[in-house]
């Protein structure tokens, strides 16, 4: 009975040991799975880090462009700023026929039209303060054509007048087709832009309804006058249009008409501060909309750092024994 039993033993051992290959066999399997699969998910990890960091470049490029775009926008802002101011102070300076220099460049039309205004209020103070001394009543009595003179200094006035509004279309129709390109800010005006702009059409229509009155005022002073030397030559008495001065005074005064006056008008004094007090306005607002356009450009986001990722340590099953 004995013996049967001894030979039985033996054959179970082989049986166990087949079984701890083949156990061992499928862990190694199933580790090498594991690190595949890690090997794997570790590479996708790395190609989206990558193409995190490509976004990340472009997101850089970007926001330099869009600062070397603002900073060109800035320039050209301060060079139509210069090239106003250089305008307003020429035309101001000359209210006889000048017209702008080719070196002036664009201009925006209400800044324009504030300052052919100016213009011609000066023209029509000049013209309204002319001298009425006897040696002009004089030139009166030799010269009885005044009213053709008259009519020819009207036809040079509409002359001048149909210039400068061709002058204004052409700077309009410039502004609207460089406003419609691409990449132009100026077409989006915020509502304090607008207002401004309203205020400065509202200066311009104030200061054309003034050059309006000074140059009916000029008509009647130029009837007047015209009366006074049809009475001249008929040789009636001269109608007084102003209280006797004194010729000095008078010559201290007043300036002849087609030259420049050294001396300044307070009311073009004043029409001058308006202007620049609504330029530095505009200034300002145009400051503050590109700091708030700065201040909305999008942060990048946070990169994934490298150990992030799940950890590639592998904890096997405890093998039985």
């Amino acid at each position: 009975m004995k013996t049967p039993e001894v030979q039985s033993q033996p054959f179970s051992l082989r049986e166990t040991r087949q079984q701890q290959q083949q156990l061992q066999l499928q862990l190694q399997q199933q580790q090498q799975q594991l690190q595949l699969q890690l090997q794997q998910q570790q590479q996708q990890l790395q190609l989206q880090q990558q193409q995190q960091l490509q976004l990340q470049l472009q997101l850089q490029q970007q926001q330099l462009q869009l600062q070397q775009q603002q900073q060109l926008q800035l320039q050209l802002q301060q060079q139509q700023q210069q090239q106003q101011q250089q305008h307003l102070v020429y035309m101001l300076g000359c209210p006889g026929s000048c017209s702008p220099s080719p070196s002036m460049g664009r201009i925006s039309a209400k800044p324009l039209a504030i300052l052919h205004a100016t213009k011609e209020l000066r023209n029509a103070v000049s013209v309204d303060s002319s001298p009425t001394t006897p040696s002009s009543r004089s030139r009166n009595h030799h010269h009885p054509s005044q009213q053709q003179q008259q009519q020819q200094q009207q036809q040079q006035q509409q002359q001048e007048q149909q210039q400068h509004e061709q002058q204004h279309e052409q700077h309009q129709h410039a502004l609207t087709s460089a406003a419609s390109g691409p990449g132009s800010a100026a077409a989006q005006l915020p509502t304090p832009a607008a207002a401004a702009a309203a205020a400065a059409a509202a200066a311009a229509a104030a200061a054309a309804a003034a050059v309006a009155v000074a140059r009916a005022a000029a008509a009647e002073a130029g009837a007047a006058v015209g009366k006074e030397g049809e009475g001249a030559e008929a040789g009636g008495p001269p109608t007084p249009l102003q209280p006797q001065r004194s010729s000095s005074s008078r010559g201290r005064r007043w300036k002849q008409k087609g030259r420049c006056s050294r001396e300044t008008d307070p009311l073009l004094l004043l029409l001058l501060l308006l202007v620049l007090v609504l330029l530095g306005g505009l200034q300002q607002q145009q400051q503050q909309q590109q700091q708030q356009q700065q201040q909305r450009v999008l942060v990048p986001p946070p990169s994934v750092h490298a150990g992030g990722g799940p950890s590639a340590t592998i904890h096997p099953h405890p093998v039985p024994s």
